[in-house]
């Protein structure tokens, strides 16, 4: 008697565990439609985060390349200035109806007064523009391309039609070591930009001034 009742309580607990997994079974068959739109909407969500974040990395990426470009473009361009006087002496004199001396003693002060300038101007726009990144050193060739457009666009504008005009030899030697030696010149300014935005960064003062 007592094992009937033994046997039909376990029967009872069976069937209604039974009864309990189909109906959470059935539940989830019902609810199965609200689920998928669920998850289907999160996948969605993702993926358009993704496609965001992706789009935030290539514009970042766009914006720093052209800034690349432009700080090169400058580096490129104070070279120009500096060869092109150098170069056109003989013509300023002549347009201008200057003295030779003071044209050439002009000529060198520029050019000194220049290669004052490009270490501090140099550092300064790597620090605020370039990021602190290592790409920043691309900058130290990316200048030549630049300084061979400025010197073919200017040739193209205004060609030497007097003969008079043309630069001693010794002035492409100097054009020539000036060129091979700026790369070097360079990297002080770059280095010492990169070193800055990485201190600040890092949350420290950029110059170690107390």
């Amino acid at each position: 008697m007592v094992k009937n009742r033994v046997e039909g309580g376990s029967a009872y607990c069976t069937s209604g565990v039974v009864k309990g997994v189909k109906m959470e079974f059935s539940a989830t068959i019902s609810h199965r439609p609200t689920l998928y739109k669920h998850y289907l909407q999160n996948f969605v969500e993702l993926d358009d985060y993704r496609r965001l974040l992706l789009s935030r990395r290539r514009e970042k990426q766009m914006k720093y390349f052209w800034k690349l470009n432009l700080v090169s473009a400058i580096f490129g361009l104070l070279l120009f200035l500096c060869a092109e006087l150098m170069v056109n002496v003989y013509r300023i004199s002549r347009v201008w109806e200057w003295e030779l001396g003071t044209v050439v003693s002009s000529v060198d002060r520029i050019n000194i007064g220049v290669a004052a300038i490009v270490p501090i101007l140099g550092a300064f726009i790597v620090w605020k523009w370039l990021d602190g990144r290592v790409a920043c050193y691309w900058s130290l060739l990316l200048w030549i391309p630049y300084f061979v457009l400025f010197v073919s666009l200017f040739a193209q504008l205004f060609p030497m039609t007097y003969q008079g005009d043309h630069p001693a030899p010794v002035t492409g030697l100097i054009i020539i070591a000036m060129t091979i030696a700026y790369p070097f010149y360079l990297a002080l300014p770059v280095s010492l930009g990169f070193w800055l935005n990485r201190r600040q960064k890092q949350g420290r003062p950029a110059f170690p001034i107390e």
